[in-house]
């Protein structure tokens, strides 16, 4: 893919915890250490084309780093039930967590997608929760998303993120 084929698209990076949007922008800028005359007659050097990522939204999602512990009171199976037997909440509490904090990831995804102006975007989330992030995304926002990958990235830069797995 040429680079100038990425001016104002997305990049949306994100995990359980965190979630990253970059607006890619295409740029000419002259090489101010290139001796090369250019066409420009008050500048020496050459044209060299980059993108640059500004950083449109930047959430933490608290819960997802928060342990069950630290939200339930009583340990599970802490107190003896009748008969001897355990009781315990059986609520999957950490599946409840998960998909409220997928629900929120994708409200923001459906909200600054359609709101961009961007006519496709790229998204890096992790395998685990990809496919159930993906349902809940809005249809005429799924229909632009030029590449989906499955992997956890929120640490890599952006730059790094659409060298390896964009532009090749």
């Amino acid at each position: 893919m040429k680079l100038e084929k990425l001016d104002n698209t997305l990049l949306v990076v994100g995990n359980l915890g965190e979630l990253k949007i970059y607006k890619i922008k295409y740029e000419l800028t002259i090489n101010p250490k290139d001796n090369a005359k250019t066409s420009h007659k008050h500048h020496k050097g050459t044209l060299v084309e980059g993108l640059r990522f500004e950083l449109v939204n930047d959430e933490a999602f608290v819960e997802a780093h928060k342990k069950i512990s630290d939200i339930v009171t009583d340990k599970q199976g802490h107190f003896e039930g009748p008969f001897g037997g355990v009781s315990g909440d059986g609520h999957n509490l950490e599946i409840e967590i998960v998909n409220r904090l997928l629900k929120l990831i994708a409200n923001e995804i459906n909200r600054v997608v359609s709101s961009s102006g961007s006519s496709k975007w790229f998204l890096a989330f992790p395998q685990a929760y990809n496919k159930e992030l993906l349902m809940l995304l809005n249809d005429d926002i799924k229909k632009n998303l030029e590449k989906n990958i499955a992997e956890n990235l929120v640490k890599l830069p952006p730059e790094k993120i659409i060298q390896k797995y964009i532009l090749t």
